[in-house]
């Protein structure tokens, strides 16, 4: 049931690889949840907790420290997308997609 609404909500999003229907269904909510904050990719990092943060207050350049704000669900979806894209190897392999 949840795959048919991801399916014709966002079809893009399960065509992706790394990404299945739990992870496509999680996106939609947290985005659908808060359209007005979502107005480009680095609002969308700031959202799921996975920007960057300055850690320095005076003159020092280039010190960032992890963001742990953010919405946890998102930034595990993504996490999850991240681990699948980068283990993926060469050749057949099959592997599971959540």
């Amino acid at each position: 049931m949840i795959e048919e609404l991801v399916l014709r909500t966002a079809p893009q999003l399960i065509e992706s690889f790394g990404i299945g229907s739990n992870t496509a269904a999680e996106i939609l909510i947290v985005v659908g949840d808060n359209p007005e904050r979502i107005r480009s990719e680095a609002a969308l990092a700031k959202l799921a907790g996975i920007s960057p943060i300055l850690a320095s207050s005076g003159m020092t350049s280039g010190r960032h420290r992890i963001n742990h704000g953010g919405h946890r669900e998102l930034n595990a979806a993504i996490y999850r997308t991240g681990l699948l894209r980068g283990s993926r190897t060469v050749g057949p392999l099959k592997m599971r997609v959540y």
